[in-house]
C-alpha cells in the first residue's frame, strides 16, 4: 500500500485553486503516515488527503479518530475501496 510519507505538501497557490467555491476542498485519496503517532491517542498510521498527487489534508489523528469508528483503524478502509 503506498503511504504519504514521501509525499510533498501543496503549496498556498495549489490549495487555493484546488478549493471549490464554497471554501472546501475535495479530498481525491487518504493515505497513511507512519512517521508520527496520533495527537489524540498515539496510533500509527495518521491520515493525509491527496489531492494531484500532493498532500492538502495534513491530520494529526489516526483514523479511529478522525471518522470515529473502529474499522478505520485500517488504510484500506478509508477510501471506500475495502
Amino acid at each position: 500500500m503506498q503511504t504519504a510519507d514521501k509525499l510533498k505538501r501543496m503549496t498556498e497557490a495549489e490549495l487555493d485553486a484546488a478549493t471549490g467555491k464554497d471554501g472546501a476542498l475535495v479530498i481525491e485519496s487518504y493515505l497513511p503516515s507512519y512517521r508520527r503517532g496520533c495527537c489524540n491517542c498515539n496510533a500509527r498510521p495518521v491520515v493525509k488527503g491527496i489531492i494531484n498527487g500532493k498532500i492538502a489534508y495534513d491530520g494529526d489523528m489516526c483514523g479511529p479518530c478522525t471518522w470515529g469508528d473502529a474499522a478505520s483503524q485500517f488504510p484500506s478502509n478509508w477510501n471506500g475501496d475495502a
